[in-house]
Formats: C-alpha cells, sequence, structure tokens
C-alpha cells in the first residue's frame, strides 16, 4: 500500500512539474502589444496628401507614430487627427539647425504634438568631421536633455552607422556613451543601421542598461546589405525584443528608408511584427 501511494505521489508530481514547465513557457512567450510606424516610410505620400496618408496608415493598424516632419501643419491639429483615428503620437524626429538655434521652440511643438519624446536623428556630415564637433554635439545633448525633461519630455539621439566609424582614432559612438549625461539623454537604436555598422545590440544594451526605449525595426536583406521588409531578412528581431528588461525598450517603429511601394511594405512588416512570438 505505501508503494502504491509513493507511486501516486512521483506521478503527480512529475504532471505537476510538466505542467508548470509547459505554463512557464507559455508565460514566455510574448508579442508586440503596440506597433508604430516612423513616417519618414511615407514622406512622399505624406508631402501629397497628408491626411489621407495618416488614414491609410490607421487602416493598416498601427497603434503608434513617430513623426518626420509636419509639412506646416499645426502640431495641435495633427495630433486632434491621429487621436481620432485612434493612433497615438509616440515621438518627433527633429532638425539639427533647429536644435541648435532654438531647441525651446522644438520642445514646444513635441509637447504640442502630444509626444513623450524628441529625437535628434541626424546630423550632416560637414558637421560631424572633427573630434571636437562630436563633443560639441555631446555638450548640446546634454543641455536640450535637461531642457526637455524639465517639460516633461525625453530627449534621445537616434544612430545611424557612421557613429562607429572612428573620427581621430575614436569611436563617436562610444564617445557618446561614455560622456552623454544619462540623467537627461537615451537612445533611439536603428537596427538596419547599427547590422551595417558592424555591431551588436546586446553589446550596446550592457553598456547603458534601460537606455533604449525606441527602436527602428528595420531588416538587412539575406545576401546584401540593402533595406528589406521587416521579416523578409537576417536580423532575429525576436532575440533582440528578448531583451528589452535590459534595453528598456518600449516602442517599436516600423521603417523602410527606400522603398517604392511603402504601403505595401508596411503591411507585409506589421503582418510580420503581428505573429512575432519572443
Amino acid at each position: 500500500m505505501k508503494k502504491q501511494n509513493i507511486f501516486r505521489h512521483s506521478v503527480f508530481l512529475c504532471l505537476l512539474l510538466i505542467y508548470f514547465s509547459a505554463t512557464a513557457v507559455l508565460a514566455e512567450a510574448r508579442n508586440l502589444k503596440r506597433i508604430g510606424v516612423q513616417l519618414y516610410t511615407v514622406r512622399n505620400e505624406m508631402e501629397k496628401d497628408f491626411d489621407g496618408t495618416l488614414k491609410r496608415i490607421a487602416a493598416l493598424g498601427f497603434d503608434e507614430l513617430e513623426f518626420a516632419g509636419l509639412y506646416n501643419r499645426d502640431p495641435k491639429d495633427v495630433r486632434k487627427m491621429v487621436e481620432k483615428l485612434g493612433m497615438k503620437i509616440v515621438g518627433s524626429h527633429i532638425n539639427s539647425d533647429k536644435l541648435k538655434e532654438n531647441p525651446e521652440s522644438l520642445i514646444a511643438e513635441t509637447k504640442a504634438l502630444g509626444a513623450k519624446y524628441m529625437i535628434l536623428a541626424w546630423i550632416p556630415q560637414e558637421h560631424r568631421k572633427t573630434l571636437d564637433d562630436w563633443k560639441n554635439w555631446i555638450i548640446l545633448m546634454n543641455k536640450v536633455g535637461k531642457m526637455s525633461q524639465e517639460k516633461g519630455i525625453q530627449f534621445l539621439y537616434h544612430n545611424h552607422n557612421f557613429e562607429f566609424e572612428p573620427v581621430e582614432g575614436i569611436v563617436p559612438f562610444d564617445l557618446i556613451l561614455e560622456k552623454i549625461d544619462r540623467r537627461f539623454v537615451k537612445f533611439e537604436v536603428d537596427l538596419y543601421w547599427l547590422k551595417l555598422a558592424g555591431r551588436e545590440p546586446e553589446n550596446l544594451f550592457a553598456k547603458y542598461p534601460k537606455g533604449f526605449p525606441l527602436s527602428h525595426v528595420k531588416d538587412m536583406s539575406k545576401t546584401e546589405n540593402a533595406m528589406v521588409d521587416v521579416g523578409d531578412g537576417r536580423i532575429d528581431f525576436a532575440e533582440i525584443f528578448k531583451q528589452s528588461e535590459t534595453s528598456g525598450m518600449k516602442h517599436y517603429f516600423v521603417e523602410h528608408d527606400d522603398t517604392k511601394t511603402p504601403f505595401e511594405s508596411l503591411e507585409r512588416s506589421i503582418e510580420y511584427l503581428r505573429s512575432l512570438e519572443f
């Protein structure tokens, strides 16, 4: 009788272990709850038909937007329109010249949009030739980051691949990570440009934990360096998204810089991301 009880107890424990193991596996599998789009992808369409383009974006099922210019529209009106379409403006890319000349106006515009993030997305080549150029940008970013935070806006820097090319023997992105004031400045990681630079995102995440709340979800061809629709290339998005606890990644913006069929590209990309488990 004791042997039967021991056997039953053992079977019960085994079944319990299997159950909790299966539950743990299911609990680990996650999907993106909200998917965004960087509107640079549809910049030509935005210029021709601003309202119609946003309506088509909403129809594709995107939840969040990141702007790259307002095309002379009032930011408050843009916010109202986006909200009526059931989407939310999360971030806005800003012009580097305006950042130097009048950062207050950019902060005010970002607030009027209802966005939380203001992103420096590009530094012209003529303004980043020397190491002193980069040091001056870092000083400005720290200054604007503090100003932004005081107004409830988070300032970020968006990478391309040029930040990883040495200038006077120093890699600019390494210098940024070293000198940036982490109280005020975070990053938007562009996964395509990072791949093109030959860098792995987990190494950046380890150097600045919780420092990458935004991401540009862009893919690279399996056979060359060309940009392709998300899911058609070689970038392991599931592995990257798994690291969100380390990276601090919260928002995921689909982007394709050079597609001739932007809406079709966005549709393919969002369908892939909806099905992705990580």
